[in-house]
């Protein structure tokens, strides 16, 4: 069963594992949702400070509000 909570994961775990996939070769991950909290901001970027031979990127979203004159581009 899938779960809509989402997952917290330790700045020291994240820097473990962001170590462990270096030493497997993978070139690209993603550490974390940044905007969700100043605390995971700045894991995202401790990591990425870490890590040498991998990229890291974070996570993002959007909101879709409309625009200034009311209309709803995406719901149309």
């Amino acid at each position: 069963m899938a779960s809509n909570s989402p997952a917290s994961v330790a700045r020291d775990e994240k820097l473990r594992i962001g170590r462990q996939l270096e030493r497997l070769k993978v070139d690209v991950r993603g550490a974390g949702f940044a905007a969700s909290s100043n605390g995971d901001f700045e894991a995202v970027q401790w990591v990425s400070s870490k890590i040498k031979h991998s990229t890291i990127f974070a996570v993002a979203g959007t909101e879709v509000s409309g625009t200034p004159d009311g209309n709803d581009p995406v719901g149309e």
